[in-house]
């Protein structure tokens, strides 16, 4: 598939053959049946980290740490945000982009 640079922005990313990260997306992979599209997995994971990062009161936001205006104490806990269609449709053009490297 062309790349779209006026829309996205790419990255190239390599894992070693014999890591530890390597070896869970492939597991990963294959347990959700998308081992021919692990591009698409990336991009998925990467999307609930963020979300996680954002939602979750017991991981510190590392973009806050060290701010003076950053809570010292836990926020009240939220339920995580449900992944709508926007998300997906994201999740979908960045493993097109990952499945072309």
């Amino acid at each position: 598939m062309a790349r779209n640079k006026e829309r996205y922005r790419y990255f190239d990313v390599g894992l070693a053959l014999a890591s530890w990260t390597l070896t869970k997306l492939e597991a990963d992979a294959e347990l959700h049946q998308m081992d021919d599209m692990p591009a698409k997995l990336i991009a998925l994971r990467l999307t609930e980290y963020y979300r996680l990062m954002e939602a979750s009161p017991l991981i510190p936001n590392p973009s806050t740490r060290g701010k003076a205006d950053a809570p010292s104490t836990p926020r009240e806990e939220e339920p995580p945000p449900k992944a709508g269609p926007h998300e997906q449709d994201l999740a979908d053009e960045c493993a097109d982009f990952w499945s072309t490297l």
